[in-house]
């Protein structure tokens, strides 16, 4: 009798455990985003900032570089959970791995495909940073466009540009946080944004 409770409690421990993990899945995503296991083996962030420069800059980004973001995505882990990103992009796609990384940093994302779109957005929600790219809409120049447009109406969000082909000879537009494109840069150019509205 006293063994058939012992194993019916273990049912009944299990069963909330796998529903309290169902639903808080969201917190314990982002707890294991900065937890680290013996042997240095780091979840979420890690694994989706090595997908997205497999896909992105596999040459360019060196371990020490990622390493570098990874210290610092941990240590402001404060700072980028619970932030909200309007980013701006045509071809969403493209930026799926790199959405993924920020996702596991507890940012939440809304999508926009056009700056008229995106100017919408910006109408309906607060944002605590966006994230343009700039050829857009058979424009070469829209993301900087944007960038005016939204200056224009008043707004202050910090804008990081993300694009394909960086030129650094064209700098970076307007009052920008920066440009860039490589993830690991990315990381920390939210980062820099970020802590200007939330640190």
């Amino acid at each position: 009798m006293v063994g058939q409770i012992a194993a019916l409690l273990w049912v009944i421990l299990a069963a909330f455990a796998l529903v309290f993990g169902y639903y808080r899945r969201d917190e314990l995503s982002r707890l294991f985003s900065s937890v680290k296991l013996p042997g240095g083996i780091e979840f979420t962030f890690r694994a989706q900032l090595d997908d997205a420069i497999s896909k992105r800059a596999p040459a360019a980004v060196s371990d020490a570089a990622r390493k570098r973001v990874l210290r610092r995505a941990t240590r402001d882990f404060a700072t980028t959970s619970g932030a909200r990103i309007l980013w701006v992009d045509d071809t969403p796609d493209g930026n799926l791995p790199e959405r993924k990384v920020l996702r596991s940093l507890g940012i939440m994302i809304d999508l926009a495909r056009t700056s008229e779109d995106g100017v919408a957005a910006l109408g309906r929600a607060d944002y605590d940073l966006i994230i343009s790219n700039m050829n857009r809409e058979d424009h070469k120049n829209e993301g900087a466009r944007f960038l005016a447009q939204v200056r224009t109406a008043g707004r202050r969000e910090p804008v990081v540009f993300y694009v394909m082909n960086l030129d650094p000879s064209r700098g970076t537009p307007g009052d920008a946080v920066g440009i860039t494109n490589q993830p690991d840069e990315l990381v920390h150019l939210v980062l820099d944004g970020l802590e200007r509205v939330r640190g």
